[in-house]
């Protein structure tokens, strides 16, 4: 099989997948069922629900829940199992599977006051309103109080502590102050008083459920924010370690995004000599380290971010000394924490999102502005595309996996509108390839019109060129030149085909 090697002439990154413009609706919402449902906006029906397929023709409006140009702006929307519920018109909630049929409200309360927090356990839909605790079953009209204390005064900070038993776990306040509780939805608790001086200052935070546990960072009255621990009894709801030791516990930052990767749980911490850096812990003081001093000196302005597990390591973002924001990779020791990322003048923006185990971000450089990239199983970084030639950037944010493809959101330099939702297409493409495609070089790119190919080991190949929307605009045979003069200005894809082996490869081009 011949081999194919493109070469591509953009500076500073690679540029290997291409990107098709779906719509100039921003499609970011929740998965369910293979669809997207997500808040919509247009003059006919106002901020209502829409769900789309991932095509500009299966992105429509699928309920006007206030009929009209008003506004029922549905948000906070949640999945849980296979249903996401929201909150429309300020005050009722909603369900929907991502069909008509499947979409109607569960609750039209006049009791009800901007629900918020849905978690789901077994039997039970738990949120909160109004300063209350309240569950549903997945019927409508199932809503009930669940009374906790008479003396409650609020509710924060649901989270599931036992699907199968119902069992969830928040802080509630009372005359005497915030406490850690946990319900049933029928039976309520106090599990422990961490601050027991009646400060108005919640003691569980940043909460995530590991295993049967849950880890967050926790309020006490003798050591300020630290890392905690608890299964939702008294005795087991425990102090991982005092790392910042202060006889001012209010200088205690606490703990945040704890991320479990093999038996190991990463967090961000704070100490009395660095800065905010990685920490990992095995439940246990002994166990609890900061892996490695990554930004020197104490310095409390610069923290790792987007924690993420892939492979058995952790991958997070942090600014480092180089001065600039790279991908970082982690297996819980210094040794074994390595900056993956070394261009001293691109900044990695996040978040880091895992999709098939490619890890799609933005990231800044001078010569792109902020761009869509991908680091593939070997850490190789590649720019997706360079949607706004310049330095102006696409600004691309929320990727999401859909039906087996990957979409995005970025600005649009070809619409008035501003964001537009794409997709990567060829987006397979990896070093592998490299083993069956066919070494071709293109220029000058941008162009005014003349393009010419370098095309070593192929005897009949097909030429397609096509518009930034994913029109094809031209198609060429066993050509070493295309004259592209009479097109607009603009962004186009030119693929090249082997007409024998019917490998391909594909770059963007530029007409001036």
């Amino acid at each position: 099989m011949k081999k194919i090697i493109v070469f591509f002439l953009l500076s500073g990154w690679n540029s290997f997948s291409q990107t098709e413009l779906v719509t100039n609706t921003v499609i970011a919402g929740v998965k369910v069922n293979n669809k997207i449902v997500f808040m919509g906006n247009s003059p006919n029906f106002g901020k209502e629900l829409w769900v789309s397929d991932g095509t500009a023709a299966g992105t429509n409006i699928l309920r006007d829940i206030n009929v009209g140009s008003g506004d029922s702006t549905p948000h906070l929307l949640t999945l849980l199992d296979d249903v996401v519920y929201f909150r429309a018109n300020s005050h009722d909630i909603w369900r929907t599977d991502g069909t008509s049929g499947g979409t109607y409200y569960m609750t039209n309360n006049n009791l009800i006051i901007s629900p918020t927090n849905f978690v789901k356990t077994q039997n039970f839909i738990f949120f909160i309103s109004n300063s209350r605790l309240w569950r549903m079953n997945t019927n409508p009209n199932s809503e009930n109080l669940v009374t906790i204390s008479s003396n409650l005064v609020d509710v924060k900070g649901l989270i599931v502590l036992d699907y199968n038993s119902d069992v969830i776990m928040f802080n509630a306040k009372t005359n005497i102050g915030w406490a850690i509780w946990r319900s049933n939805g029928g039976v309520s608790l106090m599990v422990k008083d961490l601050y027991t001086l009646n400060l108005d200052v919640l003691q569980m935070n940043a909460a995530r459920k590991i295993g049967s546990e849950i880890y967050f960072s926790g309020f006490s009255t003798d050591f300020g924010g630290e890392p905690w621990k608890t299964d939702g009894t008294l005795t087991n709801t425990v102090m991982i370690k005092d790392i910042m030791v202060d006889a001012n516990y209010f200088n205690s930052p606490g703990a945040s995004q704890f991320t479990k990767v093999g038996s190991k749980v990463f967090f961000v911490a704070r100490d009395n000599f660095h800065g905010y850096e990685l920490w990992v812990t095995d439940g246990t003081a002994s166990g609890t380290n900061m892996v490695k001093e990554i930004y020197p000196g104490n310095n409390n302005g610069f923290s790792p971010g987007f924690l993420l597990e892939r492979d058995g390591l952790l991958y997070f973002t942090a600014f480092d000394v180089s001065g600039v924001v790279n991908i970082w990779k982690s297996d819980g020791t210094s040794s074994g924490t390595i900056k993956v990322t070394t261009n001293p003048d691109n900044n990695v923006l996040g978040p880091l999102t895992k999709i098939n185990n490619i890890i799609y971000f933005s990231m800044h450089s001078p010569t792109h502005g902020n761009e869509p990239c991908k680091m593939d199983l070997n850490n190789v970084i590649t720019m997706i595309q360079d949607l706004i030639p310049g330095t102006q950037g696409s600004d691309s944010n929320f990727f999401y996996e859909l039906n087996n493809e990957t979409y995005f959101i970025a600005n649009n330099n070809i619409s008035l509108s501003g964001q537009a939702t794409y997709k990567i297409v060829n987006n397979i493409l990896s070093n592998a390839d490299s083993d069956f495609n066919a070494l071709t070089s293109i220029f000058p790119n941008p162009t005014n019109g003349i393009i010419n190919l370098q095309i070593k080991n192929i005897l009949d190949f097909q030429i397609e060129i096509f518009d930034i929307i994913g029109k094809k605009v031209g198609q060429f045979k066993n050509q070493n030149q295309v004259d592209i003069s009479n097109y607009n200005s603009g962004i186009y894809s030119m693929k090249i085909t082997d007409l024998i082996t019917n490998s391909q490869s594909t770059q963007k081009i530029i007409k001036q």
